[in-house]
């Protein structure tokens, strides 16, 4: 068993349970895994207990293991973390910025714009939070946003395959760098927060037109 091993196999299994390859509450069984990527089961297992930690998996006691359900209950809870939280990072973190977070941060844009792999753009989402983040003294609770983050995935991928783009608007994000490098804090802040809202917003409905409630797929 390597390391490499186990990544190889929890990105797979990540990326299936993000596109909804894996469905949400789909039991996961890991003979079944280590026999379809040609591994054994021992690296299966410890990716699995990975995607546990992220919050991708849930193991029962004597039935195995299960793709976390995706539910409005569960989506609320992340937003809870995520508002509350964040405005303390980035207040914090804005009067830091360097012209190497700026340049960080826009190369990242480029590679957003040019993405049309939800996944990716998923991934690329984050890589550009965390150059608005990092500069924060909060260090426990930038880790804390890090596995919320982690844990959105499937949800951030909803929301741009339900977008209907060619390739994802990054227009908002260029903005809130904008008001950075003006200096306006408070206002990165709030449109930054306005946009989540909007996200969030997008995410009810899609709960409810696609008849999910507390406990899932009904």
């Amino acid at each position: 068993m390597t390391k490499q091993s186990i990544e190889v196999i929890s990105e797979k299994l990540r990326r299936d349970i993000i596109l909804g390859t894996l469905k949400s509450g789909e039991h996961i069984i890991e003979k079944k895994i280590a026999k379809s990527l040609k591994f054994s089961r021992i690296p299966v297992r410890e990716a699995l207990k990975i995607l546990e930690g992220e919050g991708f998996v849930e193991k029962f006691p004597n039935k195995g293991n299960f793709v976390k359900k995706l539910t409005s209950e569960y989506a609320d809870e992340l937003a809870i973390l995520y508002e509350t939280l964040v405005p303390i990072l980035l207040k914090d973190a804005i009067p830091h910025y360097t012209k190497r977070t700026y340049n960080n941060a826009e190369k990242i844009l480029i590679k957003m714009r040019k993405s049309n792999d939800s996944v990716e753009i998923g991934y690329l989402i984050w890589d550009f939070k965390k150059q608005l983040f990092k500069q924060t003294k909060y260090k426990f609770i930038l880790s804390i946003i890090e596995n919320v983050y982690k844990q959105s995935l499937r949800l951030i991928s909803i929301l741009i395959e339900n977008m209907n783009q060619k390739s994802f608007n990054i227009s908002i994000y260029e903005k809130i760098l904008e008001l950075c490098k003006q200096k306006k804090g408070d206002e990165a802040v709030n449109l930054f927060m306005e946009f989540f809202n909007v996200e969030k917003n997008l995410l009810t409905k899609w709960f409810n037109s696609n008849g999910l409630n507390q406990n899932g797929i009904e």
